[in-house]
């Protein structure tokens, strides 16, 4: 008997110690998955890619490319004559046709977007390391200046969950017209930490991260950027903290917004509170 539980007990410490060392190996993975789920079933859709819309890719400095979406905005849109440009960032639970309906909302406005996947997703090839991520966010910028001939000031870049990090990256480097982040994170590291599953193995995985994406340090950066944030209490997936934390961080003098909906999760919250998203970009004031 005692020879059964020490057999039982060996599997499952065995067991877990080949569980750690896959996600430290493969924790890349864990914050995207869309690097092995990812597909292309929907971009041939005229209702997900409008005739109008363009893609096409970077090719990045290591010899990979990474797949852009442009959707030009709406002539009859409110801001149509305003001269903004969005940079949108997704979520990491699908390819850019799953979250065209961010775009979707730009183009509504008469804002032309442009959007990326991140690499492992979709048509983008490579691993999605921190660093590669954020190069390839400098890419994308540098590709919206040149194309659209715009400035820091005529730029609006939104990030949802996964996405904020990248999106927060961008504005502590250009100080936009307006950062909006959707359920955003405060950190890698306070993600673990909060989580409903990893938050107990926090102790075990921090040491070995390799992604930071510091949300809260780079949001803390901004200066007269307006900033956005929305999150739900009923988040399972990043805490109502993180928003709290991020907000806490915001010391720039510009327009700052922040909504937090009851009941609202991780998935939903946009479709809550995108009404008030479009309010507060049409209500920014010029910075020409």
């Amino acid at each position: 008997m005692l020879k059964l539980i020490k057999r039982i007990v060996i599997s499952v410490i065995a067991g877990l110690l080949i569980a750690i060392v896959l996600v430290i190996a493969f924790q890349e993975a864990v914050l995207f998955p869309g690097v092995y789920v990812s597909t292309r079933s929907l971009d041939g859709d005229p209702a997900v890619f409008p005739d109008n819309a363009e893609k096409f890719f970077l090719q990045t400095a290591d010899g990979n490319k990474v797949e852009v979406w442009r959707m030009p905005g709406d002539e009859t849109g409110p801001l149509a004559d305003r001269g903004y440009v969005a940079a949108v960032f997704h979520g990491n639970g699908g390819s850019l046709e799953y979250f065209t309906y961010l775009q979707q909302f730009f183009a509504s406005l008469g804002v032309t977007s442009y959007a990326m996947d991140y690499r492992g997703y979709g048509r983008s090839t490579g691993w999605p390391k921190e660093q590669a991520v954020l190069s390839d966010v400098d890419e994308l910028w540098l590709t919206i200046r040149d194309r659209e001939a715009i400035t820091p000031q005529d730029l609006l870049v939104l990030g949802y969950s996964i996405g904020t990090g990248p999106a927060s990256y961008l504005a502590a480097q250009l100080h936009p017209a307006a950062l909006m982040l959707i359920a955003p994170y405060a950190s890698i590291p306070k993600l673990l930490e909060t989580h409903e599953f990893w938050g107990e193995y926090a102790f075990i995985f921090r040491w070995a991260l390799r992604s930071n994406f510091d949300t809260e340090g780079w949001v803390s950066k901004l200066m007269d950027t307006a900033l956005f944030i929305t999150h739900g209490t009923d988040d399972r997936i990043i805490q109502e903290l993180h928003s709290h934390i991020v907000e806490g961080a915001y010391h720039g003098s510009g327009k700052l917004q922040a909504i937090y909906v009851d009941g609202a999760g991780h998935g939903d919250i946009f479709w809550q509170t995108k009404g008030e998203l479009a309010k507060f970009i049409t209500g920014l004031q010029s910075r020409r």
